[in-house]
């Protein structure tokens, strides 16, 4: 299951930001630096992911607040996908 969401997460980006090369991303990859992402674009990619996911993320979270790569929001989804 854990690779399932990995690589839907991993689509979210590239459908969302329209990131090419997403074989080159993974979930260590840097938000900005690697994703081009800012923070608007990363609650963004909460949303996408509450509807595909079928959760509610809290962006209050101090994981996600002081994320830097993927692997927060990756660890949050299972968390809470787990917990359904």
């Amino acid at each position: 299951m854990t690779i399932a969401i990995e690589q839907k997460l991993l689509e979210l980006v590239d459908k969302e930001f329209n990131r090419k090369n997403l074989k080159d991303f993974t979930l260590d990859s840097t938000f900005t630096k690697e994703l081009g992402l800012d923070s608007l674009s990363l609650t963004e990619l909460v949303v996408a992911c509450d509807d595909e996911f079928g959760i509610e993320i809290d962006m209050d979270l101090e994981e996600l607040a002081v994320a830097t790569t993927l692997r927060p929001l990756y660890n949050t989804i299972v968390r809470l996908v787990s917990q359904r």
